[in-house]
């Protein structure tokens, strides 16, 4: 009996493929479907009619039975019976799933697996399978692979050379985004290796199709160590960009924390100045650009006999005998040139009519703010 090379261990999923005839309703269609349960044998599928008696069984009683259906499997050569190969013996195609979306319309798109998806593997019920990131895991895609990889073996091993290669590099990418691993894809490619060199007879023979068999292996793999590598330098990225970002949070917190200290130092002195000048028994006031009054102590109000709020905004030559304005304007133009003029007289007009004599010291002030002198 020929001996059926299925990849699985307990529960058997098998891709089951219809001939010619009609499906009956409510079916249309339906070519194609993955086994919603196995025999119950585990791998024990009873060989190739084994295998397609029980798709054949799965199809009827799904109300598909009309059509003539065949387990997508190889048998390899034993007992005096040849090798079977599974694209020999599933004809031609186009194949459609269980709601009528196309899978493949030949076997070398069928072999490709670009067409087989979760849209598109569907159980004879219509129902979907579970993949590798489900649960629970009724359905290893290796199974699906195992096929289309052991085909584009034999046929890279028989010299198809970069087409091959390029067969092997395609079912390692479709691997990796269906998430199989590359223990997984170990196992396979020994177990296919192991089927492809019982046909070999001579120990050359042998080694050279463990040779190049290894080199479409390495190419198959070949896109789980771009993945990784890409993967690698990402990750090597973020951890660069993440010193930076700690570096700059740092820079940062020492730039608030001595802003932080600034204001503090800043509002302690205006603080302190303030006091002083509240407290002072001189008068002291601050004049714009334009000469008019910004600010006055409480000692004004002492002195003159007024509320400050008053001369807020008013020029203060106002403030001044008209005899001393001439002077007072000069020694002002000084200050806005940043000079520092010397002491002078004037005469204060008083709330009650009258005058006191004053002695004037105007520098400019030390402000942020240009437009600010003060005497």
């Amino acid at each position: 009996m020929n001996r059926i090379q299925a990849g699985v261990a307990a529960a058997v999923a098998l891709l089951a493929v219809g001939a010619a005839a009609q499906a009956a309703k409510p079916v249309p269609e339906m070519s194609f479907f993955i086994t919603s349960a196995g025999p119950g044998k585990g791998a024990d599928l009873g060989g190739l009619a084994g295998a397609d008696r029980h798709c054949q069984q799965l199809a009827a009683a799904a109300g598909a039975g009309k059509k003539r259906w065949r387990a997508y499997l190889s048998a390899t050569a034993a007992g005096g019976a040849k090798a079977v190969n599974a694209r020999d013996r599933i004809g031609k195609g186009p194949w459609y799933s269980f709601e009528g979306r196309l899978v493949a319309r030949n076997v070398d798109e069928l072999h490709t697996l670009n067409g087989i998806n979760r849209m598109t593997a569907l159980t004879e019920k219509g129902e979907n399978v579970n993949g590798r990131a489900d649960a629970p895991n009724m359905h290893d895609i290796l199974n699906n692979i195992r096929a289309p990889y052991e085909d584009a073996l034999r046929g890279f091993l028989k010299g198809t050379g970069e087409e091959a290669l390029q067969r092997a590099y395609d079912l390692g990418r479709r691997a990796a985004e269906d998430g199989v691993g590359t223990l997984d894809m170990v196992k396979l490619h020994e177990e296919v290796l192991h089927t492809i060199l019982k046909d070999s007879q001579r120990s050359e023979a042998l080694a050279d199709t463990v040779r190049r068999a290894s080199q479409f292996f390495a190419e198959s793999l070949s896109p789980y160590e771009m993945t990784h590598r890409g993967f690698q330098e990402a990750l090597q990225t973020l951890r660069v960009r993440a010193d930076e970002l700690a570096d700059m949070n740092r820079m940062l917190e020492d730039e608030i924390s001595e802003r932080t200290e600034v204001e503090r130092a800043l509002r302690e002195s205006e603080n302190r100045f303030r006091t002083l000048v509240e407290t002072a028994r001189d008068v002291i006031f601050t004049l714009s650009l334009h000469g008019r009054i910004t600010s006055m102590n409480p000692a004004f109000e002492d002195l003159v006999g007024a509320q400050r709020t008053e001369w807020i905004d008013r020029s203060c030559v106002t403030l001044l005998h008209t005899d001393d304005t001439p002077r007072a304007i000069r020694v002002f133009q000084q200050v806005l040139r940043g000079e520092i003029p010397a002491t002078f007289e004037a005469r204060i007009r008083t709330n009650r009519g009258t005058y006191l004599v004053g002695e004037f010291i105007m520098a400019p002030q030390q402000s942020f703010r240009p437009d600010i002198a003060a005497p």
